[in-house]
């Protein structure tokens, strides 16, 4: 299959129920890019350079439903071998609360939520309480 002047392959992709869905799209022969459009053929999302390496990374929302993820280059006539992984993305749920002024000590894991474009995070939650003055 060719898309947009790349060789492409779709894989079609069956969600049963709403989740986040992890794929990534790896090769040492080309700069990946990956796709994932809905059942109409619009993109839902696209991702060419995640965490600072030529290789793809996505982390998106999706309803149930099908889907087509494709897996192409970045550049037209690029072909070689590459290995597809799709998951269900790690829970992105705060890890603890913070209060103005706290220090609080975190370690990044591979299997912790990512934020756009394929960077590691710990989400805290911090509660802000604004305060208003009244002058007589």
């Amino acid at each position: 299959v060719e898309m947009a002047g790349r060789y492409a392959d779709r894989w079609s992709l069956r969600v049963e129920e709403p989740m986040t869905v992890r794929i990534d799209l790896t090769s040492q022969q080309f700069d990946t890019w990956l796709e994932i459009r809905d059942q109409g053929g619009s993109t839902v999302a696209v991702n060419d350079d995640a965490g600072g390496t030529l290789n793809s990374r996505l982390v998106e929302p999706l309803a149930a439903g099908d889907f087509v993820v494709g897996a192409t280059s970045y550049l037209g006539g690029e072909t070689g071998s590459y290995q597809l992984l799709v998951g269900e993305a790690a829970d992105c749920s705060p890890v603890g609360s913070l209060d103005v002024g706290d220090t609080v000590q975190g370690t990044l894991k591979d299997d912790d939520c990512y934020w756009e474009y394929g960077t590691l995070a710990d989400n805290w939650s911090l509660r802000l309480v604004r305060s208003i003055s009244f002058l007589d």
